[in-house]
């Protein structure tokens, strides 16, 4: 791999495993200034993969953003179709990463799997797949009791920024174990993604707000929230209920997810309305909102009332 290769991507070791089997993950970071070092290992993983990063040294004050690839064939398949079925997702961060943001997507054109620049890949009009949104150090999705449907086709995207405020340089990784179910289950969750158009241009010292609202065509159990931001400075999320707003569901300024539990009932016709606030305090403009890097969107989990799999996932853009 390039040096510059190595700055924005993730170069990285896959562990997998066959369903009924444990494999132990090695350190992706050791040494002394290594950011893992020391830190509890993950739990291992019984039926899926491990994916692990090789450390990049970040200087005192650095900020990177770094995204990288992969495609889900290492994970066994259960389904008729080339199915896989995600029962979970478990994250072990550096103490020095701001923000870790995992993705699914059915196909990417143009990218193959590795490092990627970041930029590049958020300009394609990719119909993303929430997955895990964290800024812990050590996380975990449990979907065991509604397993999340993909493909082994699918393509993951690990985007991992971080800031190293340490005030020494450091080395950094990032391990993420993806796990799944050994046969077809009875009740399956999907994703869904409500995004805005409005893009807006942000001056110095002014307060952007992004909203939009979309509903779903049919009845739903939602049973997680993420919100798809990194500028922001306040986001919340009403339900919509009949001709017009319901309650305040999700007044967030730091939390990037909401579990439900148990799962809210929304019914065809009904939906969510979100609001993105920016505050500009810098020297700069910046855009946020509708297409550029920054966009205002409520994505989440979602699974039929009966279970089974839902032929048209949900997605809205207005």
């Amino acid at each position: 791999m390039s040096s510059a290769a190595a700055r924005f991507g993730l170069a990285c070791c896959l562990w997998a495993t066959a369903c009924g089997e444990t494999r132990l993950i090695g350190a992706a970071c050791p040494g002394p200034d290594c950011a893992l070092a020391g830190r509890q290992a993950l739990d291992p993983v019984v039926c899926g993969a491990q994916f692990a990063s090789t450390p990049v040294r970040l200087a005192a004050g650095e900020i990177l953003d770094r995204c990288q690839l992969f495609t889900l064939d290492a994970l066994p398949v259960a389904g008729d179709d080339g199915q896989v079925y995600l029962t979970g997702a478990q994250a072990l961060l550096s103490p020095v990463g701001q923000h870790l943001d995992v993705r699914l997507a059915p196909a990417i054109d143009g990218f193959y799997d590795g490092p990627v620049p970041c930029e590049e890949l958020y300009a394609r009009a990719v119909p993303w797949i929430p997955l895990m949104t964290t800024q812990q150090g050590d996380d975990r999705l449990d979907l065991s009791g509604a397993p999340l449907v993909a493909s082994a086709s699918h393509r993951m995207l690990i985007n991992h920024q971080m800031v190293n405020a340490t005030g020494r340089p450091i080395e950094v990784s990032v391990v993420m174990q993806i796990e799944c179910a050994d046969s077809r289950p009875a009740i399956v969750s999907q994703a869904f993604e409500f995004s805005d158009r409005e893009r807006q241009h942000v001056l110095p010292g002014q307060r952007a707000v992004v909203s939009g609202g979309c509903v779903f065509d049919k009845d739903v159990l939602v049973s997680r929230l993420y919100r798809r931001t990194h500028l922001i400075s306040a986001f919340s999320v009403k339900t919509l209920r009949g001709a017009g707003e319901g309650e305040l569901l999700w007044s967030s300024g730091l939390e990037w997810t909401l579990d439900l539990e148990p799962p809210l009932p929304v019914a065809a016709g009904e939906g969510f309305r979100w609001e993105c606030a920016y505050d500009n305090t810098g020297d700069l403009p910046f855009e946020v909102g509708g297409d550029s890097p920054d966009a205002c969107a409520l994505l989440g989990l979602y699974r039929l009332p009966g279970g089974g799999e839902d032929d048209s996932p949900e997605r809205c853009t207005r």
